[in-house]
Order: structure tokens, then C-alpha cells, then sequence
């Protein structure tokens, strides 16, 4: 008796320490609101209730986990049905984009074929002469990609930089030395360095960035006169700087659309005089399946021309002049469909959307990658605001967040926020560079996007 009314005592007094000294709190069921039972980082009652937590004791299904497709389980508590999103990817030395690949298997780095739905469409040819004036899909450094090709050695290097299926990239790192003494050679001694990045957004959508750095070893202004046979020409030759595509020609000619004329050209047999457009369509005749809308944008651009006879169309940064030395940008973007004799509003579409973007407000856009990215990072929650319609999808770039995941809004205007499915409505990945690439296949004008944490939801 007496030692039963001791420990009563002594858990009495301990009950009173601990409560008083400790403050534990009143215990509170799970089902409680705005309890975390599970420790995912969402709680059941949200801001949101579409963001709410649909099993509070498992932290594997919340509305920022990503649900399996091996299975059919519900782990993003978003009950979802429609047509998955095909997204790119950067795989075994490729790019791939919708029927659109693009390899990278040269010694060089640089693309070595260009296949839409299967066909191989980049220029080839047996003759030496032809072959090694411009450098296929590659960079054209004209007579410096003369000068690598004549030799054994490999200057160009290519990696992986990300893997998709938001937006996949491969980076090309290369150099060139033209000397000044020997054959063949340049006034001044004459050094370029450049990076080439290519882009892959889905829907057939291409970019390519160039970057060349041109600097000289013996002085001088420029590059001055370039000498020697290059290839298979003997007579004196200012170097080129281009961005270009060269195409098969199939049934015997490619057609040629400059700023979306109605009427088609074939490629001459021989380089006209350039025009001054920066967009074009290239199209073909029966048999030749794509159509390809591209457009240019760089410093110091001369405009384009027509290479024949492997039927390249060109844009020349320097054309017949001495480069100066500095650093000059070019980007390109190829927006590829299947064949309906011309290209369509949704290939010029994506090239505006590229080349000329709408501004948004916190937002950098990356002409490069075709992107925009925000201009703070470490966000609980980024806001995009569409000032256009983006018909040909568009990437956002932001902080990749914590470990609890995000959700992703649409508010269209006047409307309600939706909350949209990853893989359905949007594409998702987190890169190397710590930020996170969300690809959205379209925006209305004045559409609200919303990437939020947690708590951060916008309000229904």
C-alpha cells in the first residue's frame, strides 16, 4: 500500500517537471489540421485544398511526389487522366527531340548526322573538295574548318550537359590555330576558340548557340589575309565565321521560302546573291518528308546565302572580310514538323518565340536555351506571368527547392488557379547547375504560372 501511493507520488511529481519545465504540448491526433503526421513536409489543410497531403502516414504520397508509371498508384494526390507528354532526352551520344535526333559521334565533336522520322538529312559527299569546305551540321569556320580537317588530330570535345525530358543539351568545346607561317597560313597568326550548344526542347525544336573568341598571336587588328590552297582552292581566301544547316537534297532539288513568301524556289546551281531575311523554311519535293522553319540571330550578321551544290543555307556572321579579333554570338533555331509542302504557323511560331521573346517580369530569357530563367533564386515560390501566347511551349528556370517537393499552377485570367499534372500538363527535371527546368507546351496571354513549396500555394 504504502509503496503503491510512493510511486504515485513520484509520478505525479514528474508529471509536473516535465510538463512544467519541458512544456510538452497536449497530445494532438494525426488527423488533426496543419499537422505534418508523416514528416514529407505537407501537412492536410493547406492554403490550397488542392495541395492537401491525401496520406498523412505515408511520406511517400504527397502532392509534390512524382506518381510511378509502373504503377497505379496516386502518389502525387492529383487523380489525373490524358495523354502523357513526350519529352527529349540526351542519351548515348544524341539528342532527341520528337522525330528529330542529332549525333555526335565525329572526332571532332561536332553533329554527325541530323535523321528526321529515321532519313538522314545531313549533306554528305565523297568528294574531298566539297566536303571539307563547311563541316556538315557543325560550326562553319571557313578556311579554319578547312584547316582542322586536314589534320588527325581531334580539336573539338563534346559532353552531356542535361538529360531532359524538360529540355536536354549537349555542350561542344573546340579550338582552331590558323599560323602565320606555312601553308596554309594567315597574316597574323590567328586563334579560335569557341563553344557550340545545342539545344533540344520538345515538339522538334533545336537551338544552337555559338560562341567564337578570335585572338591573335602576332598583333595586328584583324586577321588580314588568309593564304594557301585550304582544300582545293590555291588562290587567296578571307575567312568565313557561319551558322548553318545543310540538307540531302532529295528528288533532286529543296525548296526555299524566305520571310514566309507563298511561293517556294528551288535551291539555283549556283550561290545567288544573299538575302537580307534571317528567317527561312526549307521544304521539299515528293519524298522529302520534314519541313524546317529557321531563323537567325547574332552579332555582326551579314544575312544568309545559299551554298551550293550541297544545298546549305547559310548565315554568315563575316562574309569575304577579315575577322576582327573579339567575340561574336550567334544563335540558331530550327523548329522541324512533318511535310505539308511549307512550313507551318507553329514552326514560325516557336522561331519568334526563340528569337524574339515576350519580356517577363524576374525573368531572363536564355536565347541560347530557349528559356527563361528566373532573376532571384531561393524562392519559396516563382510567379510567371504570360505577356503573349506562347503557342510553342516555353522552359522556366528556377531554384530547385527543398527536399519537400513543389506543385505547379495555371490562373488563367479571371479565373482560379489549377493545379496542373507533372508529366500530363507540364515536364519537370532538376539540372546540374542546382536550378529545376518546368516545360510547358503552351501559355494564353495574361495566364499565371506558379511553382510553390509547400504552404506557398496560390490561394483557390
Amino acid at each position: 500500500m504504502r509503496g503503491s501511493i510512493g510511486r504515485r507520488l513520484i509520478g505525479v511529481a514528474c508529471g509536473g517537471l516535465i510538463a512544467g519545465c519541458l512544456d510538452v504540448p497536449a497530445h494532438e491526433p494525426c488527423a488533426a489540421s496543419n499537422r505534418d503526421c508523416d514528416g514529407d513536409g505537407w501537412v492536410r489543410d493547406p492554403v490550397n485544398p488542392d495541395a492537401r497531403d491525401c496520406d498523412d502516414r505515408d511520406p511517400t504520397i504527397n502532392p509534390g511526389a512524382v506518381d510511378d508509371a509502373a504503377t497505379a498508384a496516386d502518389e502525387d494526390c492529383l487523380a489525373t487522366a490524358g495523354t502523357a507528354l513526350a519529352g527529349v532526352s540526351s542519351v548515348d551520344g544524341e539528342l532527341r527531340t520528337g522525330l528529330v535526333s542529332i549525333g555526335f559521334e565525329r572526332p571532332t565533336g561536332m553533329p554527325s548526322s541530323l535523321r528526321f522520322d529515321g532519313a538522314e538529312l545531313l549533306a554528305r559527299t565523297t568528294e574531298a573538295c566539297l566536303g571539307n569546305q563547311e563541316e556538315g551540321f557543325g560550326v562553319s569556320l571557313f578556311p579554319a574548318a578547312v584547316v582542322h580537317l586536314r589534320s588527325t588530330a581531334p580539336i573539338g570535345i563534346s559532353t552531356s550537359v542535361t538529360t531532359g525530358p524538360a529540355i536536354a543539351t549537349r555542350q561542344v568545346e573546340w579550338t582552331v590555330t590558323i599560323p602565320a607561317t606555312g601553308n596554309p597560313r594567315c597574316a597574323s597568326g590567328v586563334t579560335l576558340d569557341g563553344s557550340i550548344r545545342f539545344t533540344a526542347l520538345p515538339g522538334g525544336q533545336v537551338i544552337r548557340a555559338d560562341e567564337v573568341t578570335v585572338t591573335g598571336t602576332a598583333g595586328g587588328s584583324d586577321t588580314g589575309t588568309c593564304a594557301g590552297p585550304f582544300a582545293c582552292f590555291d588562290q587567296p581566301l578571307q575567312p568565313i565565321l557561319s551558322s548553318y544547316l545543310s540538307l540531302i537534297r532529295i528528288d533532286g532539288f529543296v525548296d526555299l521560302r524566305l520571310d514566309r513568301e507563298a511561293t517556294a524556289r528551288p535551291f539555283p546551281a549556283t550561290e545567288i546573291v544573299r538575302p537580307t531575311s534571317t528567317t527561312a523554311c526549307l521544304s521539299g519535293a515528293a519524298g522529302f518528308a520534314p519541313t524546317v522553319a529557321l531563323g537567325w540571330l547574332s552579332t555582326g550578321a551579314q544575312g544568309l546565302r545559299l551554298k551550293p551544290p550541297e544545298a546549305s543555307l547559310v548565315h554568315d556572321w563575316f562574309n569575304a572580310t577579315a575577322v576582327p579579333f573579339g567575340s561574336y554570338r550567334a544563335t540558331t533555331a530550327m523548329a522541324f514538323a512533318a511535310g505539308q509542302g511549307r512550313c507551318d504557323d507553329d514552326q514560325y511560331a516557336a522561331i519568334d518565340e526563340h528569337l524574339r521573346p515576350a519580356p517577363v517580369d524576374g525573368f531572363t530569357f536564355l536565347a541560347g536555351l530557349g528559356a527563361y530563367q528566373a532573376m532571384l533564386t531561393g524562392q519559396p515560390a516563382y510567379e510567371f506571368h504570360a505577356r503573349a501566347n506562347l503557342r510553342s511551349g516555353v522552359v522556366i528556370r528556377v531554384s530547385r527547392g527543398g527536399a519537400a517537393g513543389y506543385t505547379v499552377w495555371r490562373r488563367p485570367l479571371g479565373g482560379a488557379p489549377v493545379r496542373l499534372a507533372r508529366g500530363v500538363d507540364f515536364l519537370a527535371q532538376d539540372d546540374a547547375d542546382g536550378l529545376k527546368s518546368i516545360y510547358l507546351p503552351s501559355l494564353r496571354v495574361d495566364d499565371r504560372i506558379t511553382i510553390a513549396e509547400p504552404g506557398q500555394e496560390p490561394p483557390p
